[in-house]
């Protein structure tokens, strides 16, 4: 089940990483529903409405006057209801009534107070009024239906309609009631929850680590050999898990170059922890430096004493036994020397590989420290000369779209990279999942 790759135009999902991505945020998505449900509670808690009134009154609605029920009567009274309606909501009935009872308020204002429903199959109209005094509500219902019923007969010549159930002062407001505290609280919870969880859906697919193998591995489509943890307990273990890989898939090779995206990748670092584990199953092993063109891209030669090195010997300055460094507790290795500006034009000269010959017959293992392949052609030459390609991904530093452009530019070079190796990566932050799905990487099983 998968995280997000991107190859060439397809995209695979692992979501076992997905689902660990969001479960160790979870407590961040949590703290947001809390906050969130927090504040709709507290909102609804201080919801106030003005109280509002209502009381109502039936007519019976004719336009004739008449004490005579008959089919006439009533037809006459269907036909009229409707067009009463509408003059009791005009605006001129309804100025008449604020200037009669001088209230303070617009003729749309009192119109939204006002509802009007016919009974059933009847000419019986109920009449139904809002207003934030008890009192005045009554006085203002009954001047409504005394001025719309004059403005009817002045415009249709009906008779007044018959009062049959006379309006009332109400006596509690109708729109007191308890806020939905607990409803706002959850919806709340719930946008919080929702929220949260997207925005750490949205971080999950802009990571831009290598923060597991699997993603190393989807990225790049290229297999990892192994996990260099940053937590020093781990370390011996994922040294062992990744001498056994290399002694699998290495085979008979013994020449490896270890590439890099850029210069932020420590590559030294990796190989000095993978020596130690080769010295432990009585392997020897030579580190060669070939950033010819600028040295301040090797972690190898900072800091070390000036001597000579690569340049030198292929330059014809130095001999084989001037540039080996053997220092106690370290690997031996060769530095890169001075800088030279025909870099790419000596590391393809017949005495490197001369130099790679010769060394084979001493030790087990070369490795060769690449220059940043983001940078220079060097990188391409040196790897040409490998036997295995070894890519150094920095779980911290190396970006996933530096690294895919460089694969993009390896691919076109026709250069094969056979494992990739993660470097920084904590084992801890992963926690059992980690463990579960990714031991094997840094020997978790072997202890």
């Amino acid at each position: 089940m998968e995280n997000l790759q991107k190859n060439n135009n397809i995209i695979i999902i692992r979501m076992d990483e997905l689902i660990h991505w969001v479960m160790k945020r979870i407590i961040w998505i949590l703290l947001a529903g809390a906050l969130l449900a927090a504040a709709g509670g507290y909102y609804a808690s201080r919801m106030k409405s003005t109280p509002m009134y209502r009381t109502s009154t039936k007519l019976y609605v004719t336009g004739v006057q008449t004490f005579a029920p008959s089919t006439g009567n009533f037809a006459l009274g269907r036909q009229v209801i409707n067009s009463y309606m509408e003059i009791m909501k005009s605006r001129p009935v309804l100025e008449e009534v604020i200037t009669n009872l001088g209230l303070n308020m617009s003729s749309q204002q009192l119109k939204n107070c006002i509802s009007a429903r016919v009974l059933g199959d009847t000419c019986m109209l109920e009449v139904t009024l809002s207003f934030p005094e008890p009192e005045w509500a009554k006085k203002t219902l009954d001047e409504l239906v005394v001025s719309s019923a004059e403005y009817a007969f002045e415009i249709m010549g009906c008779t007044p309609p018959t009062v049959f159930e006379e309006s009332v002062v109400p006596t509690a407001p109708y729109n007191t009631f308890v806020p939905p505290v607990m409803k706002y609280a959850l919806l709340g919870g719930v946008a919080g929850v929702a929220l949260a969880g997207f925005l750490v859906l949205v971080l999950y697919f802009l990571n831009t680590k290598f923060d597991t193998p699997g993603k190393a591995e989807d990225k790049l489509s290229v297999p990892v050999w192994g996990v260099l943890p940053k937590e020093e307990k781990f370390k011996q273990g994922a040294r062992d898990a990744f001498v056994s890989r290399l002694s699998y898939e290495a085979g008979d090779a013994k020449l490896l170059s270890f590439v890099r995206a850029t210069a932020k990748e420590n590559t030294y670092d990796v190989m000095s922890q993978i020596v130690l584990g080769l010295r432990e199953v009585g392997k020897k092993v030579i580190c060669i430096d070939t950033n010819l063109s600028n040295p301040l891209w090797s972690m190898m030669t900072k800091g070390a004493e000036a001597t000579k090195g690569l340049s030198e010997y292929l330059t014809g300055a130095a001999e084989k036994k001037d540039i080996v460094c053997k220092t106690e507790g370290e690997p031996d290795k060769i530095l890169c020397g001075a800088k030279v500006l025909n870099s790419g034009e000596l590391l393809k000269s017949p005495a490197f590989g001369a130099l790679l010959a010769q060394l084979k017959e001493e030790y087990d293992y070369i490795f060769l420290d690449v220059p940043p392949v983001q940078y220079g052609m060097d990188a391409f030459v040196v790897t040409e000369a490998a036997e295995k390609v070894l890519w150094v991904l920095s779980a911290k530093k190396t970006k996933t779209y530096v690294a895919k452009n460089v694969k993009k530019s390896m691919d076109v070079k026709e250069i094969t990279t056979d494992g990739l190796v993660l470097s920084g990566l904590s084992v801890r932050r992963g926690g059992g999942f980690f463990k579960k799905k990714y031991g094997t990487y840094v020997g978790i099983y072997r202890k």
